[in-house]
């Protein structure tokens, strides 16, 4: 599995949500395969020196969005039928990577103006 997880300890966005976008972001776009199995909580976590914990939190989540499925002694899989994406679903998770943008980037921006313009400019 060659999923690229990258964790920036000073952005606003916590960690445990950077991972699970990174993994979100892989099962959704079909980097990973249903029924792949990830990197087991300690592995992940010591290949981006993080508390294992925080991975555990990120597992969870992508667990509780039947995204994966963890299976006590054996890891945490993609899910063989992932949920639909329906509109709404769509929706909440255009909403957050939009939250995520503005965690990190709110500091730049001047008004809501500006980044509706950039947003128009940047699709033509």
């Amino acid at each position: 599995m060659n999923i690229r997880t990258d964790v920036d300890p000073q952005s606003p966005v916590p960690v445990h949500e950077q991972v699970s976008a990174s993994f979100r972001k892989a099962i959704w776009t079909r980097q990973v395969s249903p029924e792949e199995k990830l990197p087991s909580v300690r592995e992940l976590a010591a290949q981006l020196s993080i508390n294992p914990l925080t991975v555990a939190r990120a597992y969870l989540s992508l667990e509780q969005e039947g995204l994966v499925t963890g299976h006590v002694g054996r890891g945490t899989f993609v899910a063989r039928n992932l949920p639909k994406m329906d509109e709404a679903r769509r929706h909440r998770e255009l909403e957050r990577h939009v939250k995520q943008f503005l965690l990190q980037n709110g500091w730049l921006i001047r008004s809501h103006q500006e980044v509706v313009d950039l947003l128009k400019a940047s699709t033509r």
